[in-house]
Formats: C-alpha cells, sequence, structure tokens
C-alpha cells in the first residue's frame, strides 16, 4: 500500500517538474523522507499486531509547499504527514532503509528496532501492548536490549502492570 502510494507523488511530482521546467520556473523539488513511528512499522511489514494509524511520521528534506502538497496527497490515500514529526526523539544511531526511490522522491524507514527505543523511552504505557508483542515476536533483536540498556529503559518496569 505505502509503497504504491509513493510512487504516485513521485510520478506527480516529476509531471509538475516537467510542467515547471516547460515554464522556466522552478518545480516542487526532490523530497526525502525518513520515516519512523507506527507508518515505519507499518511499512516493515511485520507479523504483528499493529494497529493502523493515519499519520505518516518522517523526518522530511523538502519545500514546505512541497510538504503540503505531500500532506494533501496522503489524505486521499486515507493518511496525512504529521508536521510535528520533527520534534519525535529517534535515537541518534538510528539506521534507515530505502523503502522507495523514484525521480524525485526518497523514501527510507526507521529499522524496527530503533522505532521500539524510542516508543519504550519517550511513551511506554501508551505502546504497552505493541511493546510486549515486539518484546515476543520473532523481530526482536539483541541490538534492541544493548540499546535499552543504553538508554536506561528497565523493561520489567515498563511491562509491568500498574
Amino acid at each position: 500500500m505505502y509503497y504504491d502510494i509513493f510512487k504516485k507523488f513521485d510520478d506527480l511530482l516529476e509531471i509538475e517538474h516537467k510542467e515547471a521546467t516547460a515554464l522556466g520556473i522552478l518545480g516542487p523539488g526532490e523530497v526525502t523522507l525518513k520515516v519512523f513511528g507506527q507508518g515505519g512499522l507499518m511499512m516493515a511489514d511485520l507479523e504483528m499486531n499493529l494497529i493502523a494509524t493515519r499519520d505518516i511520521d518522517a523526518y522530511a528534506e523538502a519545500k514546505h509547499g512541497t510538504l503540503i502538497k505531500l500532506d494533501k496527497f496522503l489524505k486521499k490515500h486515507g493518511l496525512e504527514f504529521d508536521f510535528l514529526s520533527n520534534e519525535v526523539w529517534m535515537p541518534d544511531e538510528t539506521i534507515y532503509k530505502s523503502f522507495y526511490k523514484g525521480s524525485y522522491l526518497a523514501v527510507l524507514r526507521a529499522d524496527v528496532e530503533f522505532i521500539m527505543i524510542s516508543k519504550a523511552l519517550k511513551a511506554p504505557a501508551k505502546n504497552k501492548s505493541l511493546l510486549v508483542d515486539y518484546l515476543s515476536s520473532k523481530h526482536v533483536s539483541d541490538n534492541f536490549f544493548k540499546m535499552a540498556e543504553k538508554y536506561e529503559i528497565d523493561l520489567k518496569e515498563v511491562l509491568h502492570d500498574k
């Protein structure tokens, strides 16, 4: 689903660039999105119980007007760009892997373990069931536990019923 949506937006950017070039003006520019949060987890196609989200949390490199176009485009597909994404904390060492690369749009997705560390550190109560599901899945990595220690996340406390 996400791949197809990003492909369609990239196609739209390509058309707008051709039109702008013909008129001798600047086009919308290139866009790079580093997606994390629930959208990043959904893009990872995990075998976990994920709750669908409308928000696409991403660090974005793009002209503001192009991000507004992206948000309008996403809304037509039942999604929306979260303009407050730059306020979300992700670990400095987060690894982003290519999800989509087109002519004018590049989308990278944060590795799952980094998204889960962010959720465990910044909103553990809200994400408790997701964390339990992750910790009992085949997706959990040794690196997750190393980062939990580094960021002083007490997983027993996070998972404890209060």
